[in-house]
């Protein structure tokens, strides 16, 4: 059984959207998987499908995969637009921070716009499970 109906990837690197995208299907975590390149088209995404009132609730993601560094708009900059678009923390508390970034204040950064958790590059079966245990999700 999936534990998540949409789950969204966000990474400009196709190999890491790639890579998330199997481990994903190898776990069995989601029922549709959509990947975008960069937070732009994540933020037009998630308007459209969010907070659009001709939208269905099933087609907002209820997990996002966040990367941080990319070009257009960097994940953190997606965090700062989307928390200006919603009115509660729903979308953000769904958002796991998957980088290659192992600094402390992208940490913090991440961590003030309440998401639900951090995860290094590169993706794995194994990080997966361990992620998914310390955030309580498996």
């Amino acid at each position: 059984m999936n534990k998540f109906r949409k789950t969204l990837v966000v990474d400009d690197d196709p190999a890491s959207r790639f890579l998330v995208m199997m481990v994903l299907q190898e776990l069995n975590l989601a029922t549709e998987i959509v990947t975008l390149s960069d937070g732009k088209q994540a933020l037009e995404y998630v308007q459209q499908h969010c907070f659009n009132h001709n939208a269905a609730q099933q087609e907002c993601p209820d997990w996002i995969l966040l990367d941080l560094n990319m070009p257009v708009m960097g994940g953190l900059e997606f965090l700062e637009h989307l928390r200006q678009l919603e009115q509660n923390n729903f979308i953000h508390s769904s958002i796991t921070i998957v980088t290659s970034s192992s600094n402390p204040k992208d940490t913090q950064r991440a961590a003030s716009y309440g998401v639900k958790g951090y995860m290094l590059k590169p993706v794995t079966e194994q990080n997966m499970r361990e992620y998914l245990n310390k955030a309580g999700i498996a």
